[in-house]
């Protein structure tokens, strides 16, 4: 997904405003009891809340998110539980460093209510930059990248978001795109514009 910004640029309002709110009303919108139905093959006697199961059904429909929760919309269930809709391939889960451990062990708390995925490689996005590991990404060549508060990766300048949009370009280059999803109640913080960052790879 591209952002497509109109005319009158980021932060100024549109020529024909008008125009552009009938366009943004006349998109397309689908209702949350078909979408809970869709996701059922997850569950173990577990249930999701409203807004997880509408990421994931639209996760296993586009094969990418781009998800605005906030603090206790699970965000960490919903990206331990995305794998699973992909089952042949390597995933990897980036978090800030201070939840590695905390979401290592919500993955073991969860696997005894919902049936996830045992081989999730969890990392913090300092990994990205590591000076003694440039190659990492590279080694372990995860088909599917799952994000949790993905606007750690908005800062171009930084080697860590610069070293993940050369192995998404890469890999699409090959023909061999990874599949991107990206949550955050944080993503933007000046501009609009910030949700380009993560939204081109969705």
């Amino acid at each position: 997904m591209a952002l497509n910004i109109v005319s009158g640029g980021v932060g100024r309002a549109p020529r024909d405003s008008a125009r552009e709110l009938q366009r943004i009303l006349a998109l397309p919108r689908r209702r949350a009891p078909k979408i809970l139905r869709s996701v059922r093959e997850l569950e173990n006697g577990g249930r999701f809340f409203k807004r997880q199961a509408q990421s994931l059904s639209e996760a296993k429909r586009v094969g990418g998110l781009f998800a605005g929760l906030g603090v206790g919309e699970g965000k960490t269930l919903l990206s331990l539980a995305i794998p699973s809709l992909f089952p042949q391939s390597t995933c990897l889960l980036l978090v800030p460093a201070k939840l590695v451990s905390k979401t290592k062990r919500e993955w073991a708390e969860y696997s005894e209510e919902f049936e996830l995925r045992d081989d999730i490689i969890v990392t913090s996005y300092a990994k990205l930059s590591s000076h003694t590991e440039p190659e990492w990404l590279w080694r372990i060549a995860p088909d599917i990248i799952i994000a949790d508060e993905a606007h750690k990766l908005a800062r171009f300048e930084s080697a860590r978001t610069n070293r993940f949009l050369l192995y998404m370009k890469e890999r699409a280059k090959n023909g061999k795109p990874v599949k991107f999803f990206a949550m955050s109640g944080t993503i933007t913080r000046k501009s609009v514009a910030d949700y380009a960052r993560s939204e081109e790879h969705t």
